[in-house]
């Protein structure tokens, strides 16, 4: 008698019993397809997330090397494009502000609020603006708040804010004192914010390392450091910001002017670098002609006021300039004309009158030589007078 043998199962297309389960390795293989496949998907948007045009990457590019007026017009052409960019927004106020335009920059806040309502951003932003512009309030608050709060928002922000504007209040740039204190009113002010400053600037050293903004920190040091009559500290510092950028040119004019008691040669060797880098700054120019005069190089001193004078007659300082280099050559008939020129447009200012003393004293006229120094002195006192109430 034969075994029965069971009938074999059906076997469909794809080579399966039917009602048989599937191999495992089909499965596998379908799970490492779709895994493949959302790893492809990521990639590819990571690819783009980091290849993709960002509308604003040259204008925080310009940020990063303290271009601010390149980065405001780049601003200004997104946002005419895109005027409800809010973030592209905000960006221009902010740079208007960190470039002390601060109209504008008002302006543009006064925009942003009308658009976008009264955001945190923004309420941030004009605080750090009217900290900017020299409240005193304000600088307080803002230090407090930001500047040496840890984890705080745009703490690098608020501290270059804090910087400017209490720079402003205690050691403004340019002749003038602040407020018309006296150099010792002055001097004391200016020991009483350098703690506060000092850490600020730290903050900002730390929390910004490009090239630009380190510079600008040292730029920051040296500044505090002459304020405070501490000079080698800050050459010191102006020469590690240049050694940072060699063609940053505001560091390299105040290392210039910085110099120039100690090492003449060395201040007209900076000037006449910068000069060649931008023969139109009637700025250098100048310098570069003082400088000339001061180590007895009078044609070339001539050479750069006869210059700036063919641009403009009327300029005052090449008038004064150009009188004294006829005066230490003996030209007295020459510098007079020069001199009272520069008299007529400016009589109550120091220098004309000195320049004018020193005329008529070599030109045998005592009286009248006496006369521009007693002139000279009541400005200079009057400078000095505290600020009438």
């Amino acid at each position: 008698m034969r075994s029965r043998r069971s009938k074999p199962a059906p076997v469909t297309p794809a080579g399966h019993a039917q009602g048989a389960p599937r191999p495992r390795r089909w499965t596998r293989r379908r799970a490492v397809y779709a895994a493949l496949a959302v790893l492809v998907g990521l990639g590819t948007w990571g690819v783009w997330e980091w290849v993709r045009p960002d509308p604003l990457h040259e204008a925080r590019a310009a940020l990063d090397r303290r271009e601010f007026q390149a980065a405001v017009g780049l601003l200004a052409a997104r946002l005419e494009a895109h005027p409800n960019d809010r973030v592209a927004f905000l960006l221009l106020a902010q740079t208007a502000r960190r470039a002390s335009d601060f109209n504008r920059a008002r302006l543009i806040q006064g925009d942003y609020e009308k658009r976008f309502g009264v955001t945190p951003e923004l309420e941030r932003e004009a605080r750090f603006l009217r900290a900017q512009a020299g409240s005193a309030t304000e600088l307080n608050r803002v230090f407090a708040e930001f500047v040496t709060r840890p984890g705080a928002p745009d703490a690098e922000l608020a501290a270059e804010a804090y910087i400017e504007g209490k720079l402003r209040l205690v050691a403004p740039l340019g002749e003038g004192r602040a407020d018309g204190d006296t150099e010792e009113a002055a001097l004391a002010a200016m020991e009483a914010a350098t703690p506060d400053l000092n850490r600020a600037i730290e903050r900002w050293l730390a929390g910004r390392p490009g090239t630009a903004d380190q510079v600008q920190g040292l730029l920051w040091k040296a500044r505090v450091a002459l304020a405070l009559n501490k000079h080698a500290d800050g050459l010191a510092a102006l020469r590690e910001a240049l050694a940072l950028d060699p063609d940053h040119y505001e560091t390299r004019y105040q290392l210039a002017q910085g110099v120039s008691q100690i090492d003449p040669h060395g201040t007209i060797r900076h000037f006449e670098k910068m000069h060649q880098a931008r023969p139109d700054d009637q700025r250098v120019r100048f310098a570069l002609a003082t400088s000339y005069r001061t180590v007895g190089r009078a044609a070339d001193a001539r050479r750069h006021l006869d210059t700036m004078l063919a641009r403009d007659p009327n300029d005052l300082s090449a008038l004064v300039e150009l009188g004294h280099l006829e005066l230490d050559a003996g030209n007295v008939a020459a510098a007079e004309p020069l001199l009272k020129k520069a008299h007529e447009r400016a009589p109550n200012i120091p220098e004309t009158n000195l320049a004018l003393a020193r005329c008529m004293q070599l030109a045998g006229k005592p009286d009248e030589a006496a006369k521009y120094r007693k002139r000279a002195d009541e400005i200079a006192v009057a400078r000095r007078a505290p600020p009438k109430k």
